[in-house]
């Protein structure tokens, strides 16, 4: 296994493009994680014995199983660029239906919108992975995917201690359904 050297991970942060995208990866991952774990937080015990915190979860990580054989399509049929626009507006889109469907206190809309925000998502993944072999050269190809794999966990960690702490406020408290 080859080890990526600091100077390759630097000399790409360093790269405009890359940069940009990298940046763009780092929103997306942290508005992701943060949607579980705030929803999580907002269905905790709206329905019996964690039920909804598994279903929560379900409609997170099952679009996964279906939707990813058809990313790789409508990549092919439209553009990397274009289902990565389309994605993101969609995913804003059904963020904002999400906060309507808390504020109404409706736990299966939740769950309906979370599956369609989860397949968005999915869809976004794989076409973003095509879109870092379009910016970054083929020499640089093995730190991009390093810095592009780590970003999730790395964001999914930002987002419990940050909003760990903030569930605490006041501010977060009217969130639960």
């Amino acid at each position: 296994m080859t080890l990526v050297r600091r100077s390759r991970l630097a000399s790409l942060i360093r790269d405009e493009k890359f940069a940009l995208y990298w940046f763009s990866e780092l929103l997306a991952y942290f508005s992701i994680s943060a949607n579980t774990i705030i929803l999580l937080a907002a269905v905790d015990d709206t329905l019996p014995a964690n039920l909804a915190e598994g279903l929560l979860l379900t409609t997170s990580f099952l679009p996964a199983l279906v939707i990813t054989p058809f990313a790789a399509r409508l990549i092919v049929r439209f553009g990397a660029r274009a289902v990565l626009l389309a994605t993101k507006f969609a995913s804003a889109a059904m963020a904002l239906g999400l906060m309507a469907a808390l504020l109404g206190q409706s736990v299966w809309v939740v769950l309906l919108l979370n599956a369609l925000f989860s397949s968005s998502t999915i869809i976004f993944i794989v076409a973003s992975g095509v879109l870092v072999t379009l910016i970054v050269d083929k020499k640089d190809l093995v730190a991009a995917n390093t810095l592009t794999n780590l970003t999730p966990s790395a964001m999914i960690v930002a987002n419990g201690l940050l909003i760990g702490h903030l569930e605490k406020q006041p501010i977060l408290r009217f969130m639960r359904v």
